[in-house]
């Protein structure tokens, strides 16, 4: 038993000093780096974190207010509990990060540290999923309520009681379909590596600042221990011409993103305007639809199109490039049906006007 313990430990030794001599750095120093690295990022994110309570709380406070003064107006009442209700879940979710995170030793055992993050990025996912499915039914109660509190005009007087019903009914309905298609898709993709960034990118920048830098600690600590260590790959240097043509590309997607908000706040204009009839507004809730789909195809199509990180390959990064093309020619295809019949219902509504 010893003897296989004094090989054991003998080889470990040899493929350290292999790794070292290989790599020719210093492990303490680039653990200590690693480690430093790691705290600046957090402490980054707990300060965003404490201005994300302070405006929560402040939202909070108002949304309070407002439902307080309006107890006898049911309809504003009920707006505003909806809306201080995902006020104070984000606070709490928020703030139990803070704690959890004001808690966590910079010297605790890796696998403790990571079982924390791997909590609390479930819990910041599941808040983004919620934000997500109770957009559609309450982004017309925010502005309402907005524009209520900030200058005492009641829209309700001059908005058609359709407009605010028909995206009532459609917010409720995407609501189960937004879980169905959720569960699909945790089920599916819940195990990759791709479906695990999306939630780490859902609790912001700062987060997935900290995720990484705590990352890159884990894989160095990992490689350091099994000898596999090698210094990092260096990025890819992109021919010139590929170079240029990538930032025609993205400047062009930026163009097109700013192109696809504008168009959505239009046609939310063209809805509040023709809530009273039932053609215009199936109509434009369809177009809405798509200006939506085109816009985060948009934004997922700019991330696509940056330089290629470092250590990964160029056939890598090209096919992750087709992949988001062809996603969206796929959105287009589909979205084609919803464009007929969408126009369809504008001309239908036209023809209408011009009888009455």
């Amino acid at each position: 038993m010893s003897m296989d313990l004094d090989s054991l430990r003998g080889a470990w030794q040899d493929s350290g000093r292999r790794a070292e001599a290989a790599i020719g750095f210093d492990p303490e120093a680039m653990r200590a780096a690693l480690s430093l690295r790691t705290q600046r990022a957090f402490r980054w994110h707990s300060g965003w974190l404490v201005a994300g309570l302070v405006v929560g709380a402040g939202t909070a406070a108002l949304l309070l207010v407002f439902l307080l003064r309006h107890l006898d107006d049911w309809r504003y009442a009920l707006m505003s509990a909806a809306l201080l209700a995902l006020a104070l879940a984000e606070f709490v979710v928020d703030l139990r990060q803070w704690r959890a995170l004001r808690a966590l030793s910079p010297h605790a055992p890796l696998l403790s540290v990571r079982a924390t993050l791997d909590s609390l990025r479930a819990r910041r996912a599941t808040m983004a999923k919620w934000i997500a499915l109770t957009a559609l039914l309450l982004w017309w109660p925010a502005l309402l309520v907005a524009l209520k509190a900030l200058s005492g005009v009641d829209a309700l007087r001059f908005v058609p009681a359709s407009v605010v019903w028909v995206n009532f009914a459609l917010g409720v309905v995407a609501i189960p379909l937004g879980l169905a298609l959720s569960s699909w898709l945790s089920k599916r993709y819940g195990a990759s590596a791709g479906y695990r960034r999306l939630q780490v990118e859902a609790g912001g920048d700062s987060w997935k600042r900290a995720e990484d830098a705590f990352a890159a600690r884990e894989d160095f600590e990992a490689k350091l221990a099994d000898g596999t260590l090698a210094p990092d790959p260096a990025p890819v240097a992109l021919p010139a011409e590929i170079a240029g043509r990538l930032r025609a590309l993205r400047r062009r997607l930026d163009l097109g993103i700013g192109l696809y908000a504008a168009l959505i706040v239009a046609t939310g204009v063209f809805n509040a305007l023709h809530g009273g009839q039932s053609w215009p507004i199936v109509g434009g809730v369809l177009v809405n639809l798509l200006w939506v789909s085109q816009l985060v195809g948009s934004i997922l199509h700019r991330r696509a199109a940056m330089a290629p990180a470092p250590g990964v390959s160029l056939a890598g990064w090209r096919d992750g490039l087709l992949a988001v093309v062809a996603g969206r020619e796929r959105v287009l295809r589909s979205s084609r049906l919803a464009d007929a019949f969408a126009l369809g219902a504008l001309h239908r509504s036209r023809e209408l006007a011009a009888v009455r």
